[in-house]
C-alpha cells in the first residue's frame, strides 16, 4: 500500500461516512411507509409479494450500520497512520499535506493560513506527495495495524 493511498482515504472518509449515514436514514424513513399486507375478505391478500419487507429492511440497516462503524474505525487508524507518515516529511510539506488531506482544507485556504502564494503551496503539495511516493511499502505497513492491512489490502 502506498502512503498517498492512506492520505486519500483520510480525505474521502467524511464523504464515505456521510453517504452511509444517508443510506441508513433513507431506509429508516422508508420503513415508516411500509405497511403490513392487507388481508382480503375472500382469503387472498392485497399486499405485495414480499411479506417480510420490514425484516429485509432491518437487515439492510444493520449491515449499513456495521459498515458505518467499520469506516469510522478505519478513519481513526488512517488518520493516525497519516500523521506517522507525514512526520517523515519536511515541516512545510507535512503541514500542507496535513491541512489538505486530514483537515480537508483547500490549497488556497492553506496558503492564506501559512501566508504563502497559492502557486507556491501547490508546488509544495506536489513535492510532498512525491516524497511520500518514495516511502517503501514496509514503511507504510509499519504505520498501520495488521487487521487494517488484511481488510484493506496491504
Amino acid at each position: 500500500m502506498e502512503a498517498i493511498t492512506i492520505l486519500k482515504r483520510c480525505r474521502a472518509a467524511a464523504g464515505d461516512i456521510r453517504r452511509l449515514t444517508q443510506r441508513i436514514q433513507q431506509r429508516r424513513d422508508a420503513m415508516t411507509s411500509i405497511s403490513a399486507p392487507q388481508a382480503d375478505p375472500n382469503g387472498g391478500s392485497h399486499g405485495p409479494s414480499d411479506p417480510d419487507k420490514i425484516g429485509r429492511m432491518l437487515a439492510e440497516i444493520d449491515t449499513l450500520e456495521r459498515s458505518l462503524e467499520a469506516r469510522k474505525q478505519a478513519r481513526t487508524v488512517e488518520i493516525a497512520a497519516a500523521c506517522v507518515l507525514l512526520d517523515k516529511l519536511p515541516e512545510l510539506e507535512s503541514d500542507v499535506l496535513h491541512g489538505y488531506y486530514i483537515r480537508m482544507e483547500s490549497t488556497a485556504s492553506i496558503a492564506r493560513r501559512l501566508q504563502y502564494q497559492d502557486s507556491y503551496l501547490r508546488k509544495v503539495k506536489i513535492n510532498g506527495e512525491k516524497a511520500l511516493k518514495e516511502l517503501t511499502a514496509d514503511q507504510v505497513a509499519a504505520a498501520l495495524p495488521s487487521w487494517y492491512l488484511r481488510e484493506n489490502g496491504g
